[in-house]
């Protein structure tokens, strides 16, 4: 029972305008409670909205999550690929690069090889005595003999003390 419908029964003699006062009270009472249960049923609309869009929401950064983690995991992938592909052509560069000084040394080589297996034949072909070494000494450039030249040969291998000492010997025999 309520506390308009107590105030009625216990004031039977009162008088008609305090029950008027009384009915308009729990009348106002009475919307008050519908009202206040129409808020609370948009409240709960309203939080159930809330959340199916919480929910909804989540999904969709979870979806995200896993869409950067395929990102993620094929960036890697790839970086690996890369750096793969970076090792493997600094290696070929690197094996190039000796093929290419073995060329340069090989072919300078086979180079002075060639001219000294040509002079080489063209002296043989020649009588002894048609070889002078004083006219070979005479094409080598005048820095060799200097005192003071940076790639002197040494004293004891010096063409032209050599070709005296041998010119004096075959003198004197």
């Amino acid at each position: 029972m309520s506390f308009a419908g107590l105030c009625l029964v216990t004031c039977g003699g009162c008088d008609s305008r305090i029950a008027a006062e009384l009915r308009t009270a729990a009348d106002r009472q009475a919307q008050q409670n519908t009202a206040m249960v129409d808020l609370q049923k948009e409240v709960a609309k309203g939080t159930e909205a809330l959340i199916l869009s919480e929910e909804k929401s989540r999904s969709q950064i979870i979806r995200a999550q896993e869409g950067l983690d395929d990102t993620r995991k094929k960036l890697v992938d790839d970086f690996r690929t890369l750096e793969v592909d970076r090792k493997e052509l600094a290696e070929q560069r690197r094996r190039e690069s000796l093929l290419l000084k073995g060329a340069e040394w090989g072919s300078a080589f086979l180079i002075t090889w060639l001219g000294i297996s040509v002079l080489g034949k063209i002296f043989s072909r020649l009588p002894a005595d048609a070889i002078d070494v004083a006219d070979i000494v005479d094409l080598l450039p005048p820095q060799v003999f200097k005192e003071n030249a940076p790639f002197q040969l040494p004293q004891s291998q010096n063409p032209t003390k050599a070709i005296k000492e041998l010119r004096d010997k075959e003198s004197a025999t």
